[in-house]
């Protein structure tokens, strides 16, 4: 696997044009592995409380928790064909077709692995992808909650960028299941809906 370049310190997550004008947004994973939810699990009580023990909780709730390495991840949204690529930031963006191409292809692709038995279930019309460390910090997770109770979506979104997440919309106005592969050379992780 492609290994992402070390993020500095200071790179706060941004989204934005790489370069050859596809859109994404930077996660930033720090402890080797990234959960990927709806946006309204993080705000949900019980959720987090299940977080504290473990990580089966969040497959209750229709998330996973997936191995990434550490470092700055690109993550690409492509609605047409209802797919998430995640790419480490150092895999260029002209692979991309080739990329998205084998994620739609069948398992017969060279390098295409199923990474997890069931899909993840986005309800809310939004996925969030966030490093498990960062997920299971009761301060941002609380000031997250606070501010989707007080009716400031928006504003939790961007909080949670601030702290290294990925925030996408889904694909359908009801909701999604994704289910992801890992791609071989480049390491992608791609989510189809």
């Amino acid at each position: 696997m492609i290994e992402p370049e070390e993020s500095e310190k200071s790179l706060e997550p941004r989204m934005g044009s790489f370069g050859s004008g596809f859109q994404a947004e930077e996660l930033r994973v720090q402890s080797g592995e990234v959960l990927a939810i709806d946006q309204f699990m993080l705000g949900n009580e019980q959720f987090l409380q299940g977080l504290e023990a473990n990580k089966d909780a969040v497959a209750r709730f229709g998330g996973a928790v997936l191995p990434m390495a550490d470092g700055i991840w690109k993550v690409y949204r492509f609605p047409r064909e209802k797919a998430f690529v995640l790419t480490p930031k150092n895999v260029p963006e002209d692979a991309l077709p080739a990329i998205l191409d084998e994620a739609m292809q069948g398992f017969e692709v060279r390098g295409k692995t199923e990474l997890l038995d069931r899909p993840i279930y986005v309800e809310t019309r939004c996925v969030v992808f966030l490093d498990w460390k960062t997920a299971r910090d009761p301060e941002i997770m609380g000031h997250f909650r606070e501010l989707r109770k007080s009716g400031k979506d928006k504003e939790a979104r961007d909080f949670l960028r601030e702290k290294g997440a990925a925030v996408r919309y889904g694909f359908s106005q009801e909701s999604d299941e994704l289910r992801t592969f890992l791609l071989q050379p480049e390491g992608a992780v791609v989510f189809l809906g």
